[in-house]
């Protein structure tokens, strides 16, 4: 061949050049699971911290009556005021997981951190569902939706029309309870019905502010609400009861031989 003829040949990535590239593991950068957001805090419930013994606060279910009589010498008719109860007692929520010893040797970033949040992170999402769907029986909590005597009222569609939430407002406002830190609760779906549904034809309003705001109200979206439900009230009068918080512990003692260790996270709760 001439001398003036290049001769090549390609290092090619799949064959000979696999071995020269580098991966770049970025543990710092480690990408969470999306998760449900947790509303009952923010609707404003009231939390009960570091409780002890169980719970019991007093409550009155009616009070007296007035009655209009004669003055001259007619005697009052007597009443009595009614009492009851509510009561919180612990219902025990909980998880575990274990980590092998190559895993926590080599882990990046740190499993047994990783795990300890993820644990966390998994009861504090069940704490706020079951505040709002909790069924009271299987040991779970008894949540707004399953509570006997709560106003309900039935939407004609998938979101509400305007009229439809005026009436959940007034239903709740009849009960003398629109009174205090009052919001609504629903799915994204409900969020997005909300914002496409005019007050009235023409108007160019719509139920959901661009702020977020129904009906004077601020509006919390989380996928733990059940498709088509709206909660509205006064979320300072749901109590969320903790003993002692959520507790994460270690155990490397069990699979000592194996060098193991079981992470566990437990919390006792009532709503």
């Amino acid at each position: 061949l001439p001398f003036d003829v290049p001769m090549t040949r390609a290092v090619d990535y799949s064959t000979e050049g696999a071995d020269l590239v580098s991966t770049d593991h970025m543990g710092s950068l480690f990408i969470d699971v999306l998760r449900n957001a947790m509303v009952v805090a923010q609707a404003g419930a009231t939390i009960l911290p570091g409780l002890q013994g169980n719970v019991s606060i007093p409550r009155k279910t009616a009070g007296s009556t007035a009655y209009w009589v004669d003055g001259d010498g007619t005697a009052l008719t007597e009443s009595t005021p009614t009492f009851d109860a509510v009561t919180l007692s612990p219902h025990l929520v909980g998880g575990w997981v274990t980590a092998t010893h190559r895993m926590l040797v080599q882990g990046d970033p740190s499993i047994e951190m990783m795990l300890r949040k993820d644990l966390a992170d998994t009861l504090a999402v069940a704490i706020d569902l079951a505040a709002l769907y909790g069924t009271g029986a299987s040991n779970q909590p008894e949540g707004i939706a399953n509570v006997t005597g709560i106003n309900s009222k039935t939407f004609g569609a998938a979101a509400p029309t305007w009229a439809e939430v005026v009436d959940m407002e007034t239903l709740v406002a009849a009960d003398n309870a629109a009174q205090g830190s009052l919001a609504y609760v629903g799915d994204a779906a409900m969020r997005g019905g909300l914002k496409t549904t005019s007050k009235d034809s023409g108007s160019g309003t719509f139920a959901m502010n661009d702020d977020g705001i129904v009906n004077g109200y601020p509006y919390y979206a989380t996928e733990q609400a059940t498709a088509g439900d709206l909660i509205f009230g006064n979320f300072p009068d749901l109590l969320v009861g903790m003993w002692g918080g959520i507790e994460l512990e270690a155990d490397k003692y069990t699979n000592f031989t194996s060098g193991s260790v079981v992470i566990r996270a437990l919390a006792d709760v009532d709503v």
